[in-house]
């Protein structure tokens, strides 16, 4: 988990804010803005979702920042002066153990001269999606008249995520305790 701080400590505590969830998924962006509008709604925080909000799912982060410009105002005017974004950057597969075991011992003989002999079998589909990685960055934005400000970042990994939604869980909760950490509102509202 990698988290930064930038601004002043005094600008850094929300309370109503404007989740949005950038994905190719729909209904899983769906589903993260309001599981996370109810942890953070636990916490004294007034959330809600973009797909409430603004009525529309971000595909991609240049979307999400061109509806939000376009909605600033009236996000301001109905008291929402935070938005978090959160969006997944991209997924790699990194092979298992038993798969770079299988990969090293197959270079072993690679100047044999058979061919066929040396190659290492494909990984199957669900290897593959047991060995993902999925990378999320997170930034939270203070909107004014005249635009927004970073006040908040995160990076974070999920590896192996079997199931969306339990998956989407995850990582709200090591979204939240980021937040906790670096006192973006108090572990204790």
């Amino acid at each position: 988990m990698n988290t930064q701080k930038p601004g002043d400590p005094g600008e850094r505590i929300i309370e109503d804010v404007v989740i949005i969830g950038v994905t190719s998924n729909p209904s899983a962006a769906n589903y993260f803005e309001n599981q996370l509008k109810g942890a953070l709604l636990k916490r004294g925080i007034h959330a809600i979702p973009a797909s409430d909000s603004l009525n529309y799912s971000f595909p991609n982060s240049r979307k999400a920042e061109e509806k939000l410009a376009e909605q600033r105002e009236k996000l301001l005017e109905e008291g929402y002066n935070t938005v978090l974004i959160s969006k997944i950057e991209d997924v790699e597969t990194k092979p298992d153990f038993f798969q770079f075991l299988g990969n090293l011992w197959n270079k072993k003989d690679e100047f044999k001269e058979d061919s066929g002999v040396n190659e290492a079998p494909a990984p199957s589909e669900e290897a593959s999606d047991r060995n993902k990685i999925y990378h999320s960055d997170t930034e939270v934005f203070v909107l004014n008249s005249t635009g927004k400000k970073l006040i908040w970042e995160c990076s974070l990994e999920l590896k192996n995520p079997r199931k969306v939604k339990s998956s989407i869980r995850k990582f709200n909760t090591r979204l939240i305790e980021a937040m906790e950490k670096d006192k973006l509102f108090s572990a204790n509202d």
